[in-house]
């Protein structure tokens, strides 16, 4: 059915390879309406030109309800007004401007025309001549970080701080949290920075705001240095006419990127594929048909078996797992941030660097949801410690442990220290001879003599808390020949190590728990994350030194 009003309709873009350019009329007046034609042409064309060169532009979408609009052929197309305000901005007074603009040279209607050009957004920026970084209208504040120097900068502090100040605010701008802009500044050959009608070369303006904010520790500037080091990696290695495969993979990216600003949290994936290494461009389509736990099962797949295997658990964040938008729990979202002590974490967190050397994925890998593991069951979660039961820290110290040894007699959960005793009874016979060989040293010697004491002088106690273990339990004591004294003490010195050692070292905010899994063949204990609950299974798998859990057939997250 034709259409009769006033709206601009794009034409289909039919063949592999092919752009829309807009060539924006030129105007003096900033509030001149916009005007342009749009062409069809071809990457090749544009690499190939050497007289007419394109510009890309690089800006934020802002609030999508805010409209402004273009005028194209004598049609209306309605763009943001972000888009509008930008295009005002760096439009010539004179001449024409050739430049690429996604909100009007991607028909963001059609699904098809968004995969397709979408998909060869990265080879766009690295074809256009210079990418145009609009940060927003004319401020006279900023214009001290889009001179040529810093020469006019003095050595009084006063000045220092207040550049230092200005510098963290530039840093405000909301380009520089937006997930699409790193593809667009690290593959651009001449990316420059535009403040109203004002621009600088990138590398001035970065390095200003490095130098007068070099005391800063903020999260932007974090950000910057990240953004600034990815491109030095990555043109670095294009000067050298090498693909950057090997130093920039999308792992890095999505590290570096996780929790930043999108409209669309499937853009976390599809705005770095530019980036990526050959093999996620080759492996990775991109499809806005999918939803967004479709694309990060799909990105998590790819980075299991290729880049660091297993150790991708590590990067799942620690959320209310039903509270995940149906994603698989062994698939990190990364349209969220990490917590600051997960975060604080993961930076010493070196992925796997062989993940061939872990579990083989086995079975139908199309299973959605499912990561099928070829491993060994080493047995269900029976029990869970939480260590809030356990005494304080404040109510114990190195010297005086009376509190840990009267605790064992009187705990808040009974069925806790029934656990604790199968376990060390389990491994008695490693624990005591580790009991004899220190009451060899003088220092250790006394304090065991005064626990040994103490707990010699409640043998009515002591038999009530055996007495009331289970049968099981009390049967492998007794086969083990555990003496009771011994044991308790053996119980009491790990107690002290949890509270002391295993406590004192855990990041703030996080809770530790240890699961002992009593069966009819061993009793161990070991830590696991805070979801952990019992009936999860436990496995072990060869060359991973992880204890994963299973839950439903999901692998659930490595302690």
């Amino acid at each position: 059915m034709a259409n009769n009003s006033n709206t601009y309709e794009y034409s289909e873009i039919a063949q592999p390879g092919i752009i829309r350019l807009i060539l924006l009329e030129p105007s003096k007046d900033l509030g001149a309406g916009l005007s342009c034609s749009l062409i069809h042409t071809s990457l090749e064309e544009c690499e190939n030109d050497l007289v007419e060169h394109f510009v890309a532009l690089s800006y934020v979408w802002g609030d999508s309800s805010q409209k402004g609009s273009i005028s194209i052929n004598g049609k209306t197309l309605a763009i943001t007004a972000s888009l509008a305000l930008a295009l005002r901005h760096v439009r010539d007074p004179k001449r024409v401007l050739r430049i690429w603009a996604d909100g009007i040279c991607i028909n963001q209607m059609s699904i098809h025309d968004r995969n397709t050009q979408v998909s060869i957004m990265g080879t766009i920026y690295a074809t256009a001549q210079h990418t145009i970084i609009f940060l927003g209208p004319s401020n006279s504040k900023y214009d001290l970080f889009l001179r040529p120097s810093l020469s006019s900068i003095g050595p009084d502090k006063t000045d220092t701080e207040a550049l230092e100040k200005i510098s963290d605010e530039v840093l405000e701008y909301p380009w520089f949290t937006r997930v699409w802009i790193l593809q667009e500044l690290v593959l651009s050959p001449d990316p420059r920075v535009q403040i109203g009608r004002v621009c600088v070369r990138w590398n001035v303006f970065s390095k200003h705001i490095i130098i007068a904010g070099k005391e800063s520790t903020s999260t932007n500037r974090k950000n910057l240095e990240d953004m600034c080091r990815i491109r030095s990696e990555y043109q670095a290695q294009i000067h050298l006419g090498t693909r950057p495969d090997a130093s920039i993979t999308m792992l890095d990216v999505l590290r570096a990127r996780r929790g930043l600003g999108a409209t669309d949290p499937k853009d976390m994936v599809y705005a770095h594929i530019g980036l990526a290494e050959f093999q996620v461009r080759s492996d990775i389509i991109v499809d806005y048909s999918k939803s967004k736990a479709q694309v990060y099962e799909e990105i998590a797949r790819y980075i299991y078996k290729n880049t660091c295997g297993f150790t991708i658990l590590i990067l799942v964040e620690n959320l209310n797992l039903q509270s995940r938008s149906g994603l698989p729990t062994w698939v990190p979202d990364w349209s969220v941030k990490p917590d600051p002590a997960q975060a604080n974490w993961l930076r010493h967190i070196k992925p796997d660097e062989n993940p061939r050397g872990n579990p083989p994925a086995i079975g139908s890998t199309e299973l959605p949801g499912v990561l099928v593991i070829a491993g060994n069951h080493s047995g269900t979660v029976r029990y869970i410690l939480s260590t809030e039961l356990l005494p304080s820290y404040q109510e114990c110290s190195r010297s005086e442990q009376k509190a840990i040894w009267d605790w064992m007699f009187d705990p808040q959960d009974r069925e806790l220290i029934h656990f604790l005793i199968a376990y060390y009874g389990f491994h008695y016979q490693h624990f005591r001879e580790t009991w004899h060989d220190e009451l060899m040293e003088p220092s250790k010697k006394q304090e065991k003599d005064r626990m040994k004491t103490y707990l010699e002088s409640k043998p009515e106690r002591i038999s009530e808390l055996f007495g009331s273990l289970l049968p099981a339990p009390q049967k492998m004591l007794e086969d083990k020949s555990a003496n009771p004294i011994v044991l308790l003490g053996i119980v009491a010195e790990h107690i002290s190590y949890i509270i002391f050692d295993v406590l004192r070292r855990s990041s703030a905010g996080t809770k530790i728990s240890f699961v002992l899994d009593f069966t009819s063949v061993y009793v161990y204990m070991c830590c696991l994350p805070v979801q952990a609950r019992v009936g999860d299974i436990i496995s072990m798998f060869t060359l991973l030194p992880m204890t994963p859990l299973e839950r439903s057939y999901n692998v659930f997250l490595a302690a």
